[in-house]
């Protein structure tokens, strides 16, 4: 006869193993249905959808700059979970290059502060109604000064299509040029030559030609073709684009595998939380994600660098280096109300390419410290990387106040040799 104890122990073994394989059962029934569902292509279609109006081919191959854009505009936009993050126009200058205004050597107005500026998608920024070379002109006009931004900033470029601008079209046509402005993101000292074109494609397509030799380079754009094999987004009628803005078109899926989707997806969730975690923890950790090995520089971008410093040096005309803000590190110093420091999160490649140039540097972090999370990510796109109009016409004021004091301290410093 069994004792009242054993009988809650044979009890209570039994309801754990019930509930266990109630919850077997459950997990069972639910995988098949969410990776059946998967398979299909029911659910989980990509969060981001790239699109780009089809006029003809805007982006167009450039043996210099990598590829230029064609005058003709050409709309393009970003849905994310539904939500239309921004919808820009890409259209060139007589320059193929993203700026309101054309430019050739000469200045467009006599006796006007001239400066070139190079960056990447942030300085191009033609997903924006206006990127901060534009504003800051519209700013120094109304402060009653002239200052002219000749913007050759390429997105998706870096170190290598500005050194081919500025080596291969700037300094053969003698640009007239009071100053270089340098605004360089992330990794952008390590980008290769970035190649793009649209003629012919359904799709945004590009690729970094993965060599710091210019004589790999392609040269037509018939050598360039067998190198774009990078796809992203599509490219659309225009009344198809006006469906996929609103959210009533996505791009059809290729054939899925079934794959346990619960479980993968419940890994790559745990995984996320672990690496917010061992960040959240450590700033160590956050400035070990940004910084670069010891050996900063291969050889062909030391030469890059070194030619650059040489255009400029032998022309007396100096240089300007700012790291544009990466959202995630502001967001840490406002969550941790831990001080950036002297330079931030900024990466010590960036800081030794200001030095190589003997260029001025500053850290392009600074208009937006002291924020707090909300007003942070209100200057920033919901989901993409790239920060919003508010953030970009921030930094365009913060840059006009460092171009006024940088042309004082030049005009001193002159004054004093």
């Amino acid at each position: 006869m069994q004792t009242p104890r054993r009988t809650t122990r044979v009890r209570l073994k039994q309801v754990l193993a019930y509930a266990l394989y109630c919850g077997a059962a459950v997990y069972v029934l639910v995988e098949l249905s969410f990776s059946t569902l998967y398979a299909t292509g029911l659910i989980s279609l990509p969060p981001t959808v790239y699109v780009i109006e089809d006029t003809g081919g805007t982006v167009q191959f450039d043996p210099i700059s990598g590829y230029r854009l064609a005058r003709t505009p050409s709309r393009q936009a970003q849905v994310t979970f539904g939500e239309l993050e921004y919808i820009g126009v890409l259209r060139g200058n007589n320059q193929g290059f993203a700026d309101r205004d054309d430019f050739g050597p000469q200045r467009n107005k006599p006796g006007c502060r001239r400066l070139a500026v190079f960056g990447d998608s942030f300085t191009a920024a033609q997903y924006l109604a206006m990127n901060w070379p534009d504003k800051l002109e519209d700013i120094a006009e109304q402060e009653g000064v002239c200052i002219e931004l000749p913007n050759f900033a390429i997105d998706g470029g870096g170190l290598a299509n500005w050194w081919s601008i500025l080596t291969r079209l700037i300094a053969p046509e003698e640009y007239q040029l009071d100053g270089i402005i340098f605004a360089v993101y992330a990794d952008d000292l390590v980008r290769d030559f970035y190649i793009a074109e649209h003629r012919g494609y359904q799709q945004h397509t590009f690729n970094y030609i993965p060599s710091w030799d210019p004589e790999t380079w392609p040269k037509t754009l018939e050598e360039a073709r067998p190198l774009l094999d990078h796809r992203y987004g599509n490219i659309l009628p225009p009344d198809t684009f006006d469906q996929a803005i609103k959210g009533k078109w996505r791009p059809a899926q290729p054939p899925r595998p079934w794959r346990p989707y619960v479980a993968l997806k419940a890994a790559s969730l745990l995984s996320a939380i672990a690496d917010r975690l061992k960040s959240a923890l450590s700033v160590d950790a956050v400035s070990a994600a940004v910084l670069p090995p010891d050996d900063l520089f291969a050889p062909g971008q030391q030469r890059f660098i070194e030619e650059i410093a040489g255009y400029a040096r032998a022309r007396s005309i100096p240089v300007l280096v700012v790291a544009v803000p990466d959202r995630g590190p502001l967001l840490f110093n406002a969550a941790t109300k831990r001080p950036l420091g002297e330079t931030g999160f900024v990466r010590q490649d960036i800081i030794a390419f200001a030095e190589r140039l003997s260029a001025d540097f500053v850290d392009g972090s600074e208009p937006f410290v002291g924020l707090d999370q909300d007003a942070i990510r209100a200057h920033w796109l919901p989901y993409d990387t790239h920060w919003g109009q508010a953030g970009s016409d921030r930094f365009a004021a913060f840059m006009f106040d460092v171009i006024q004091e940088w042309g004082q301290t030049r005009v001193r410093e002159d004054a004093q040799e």
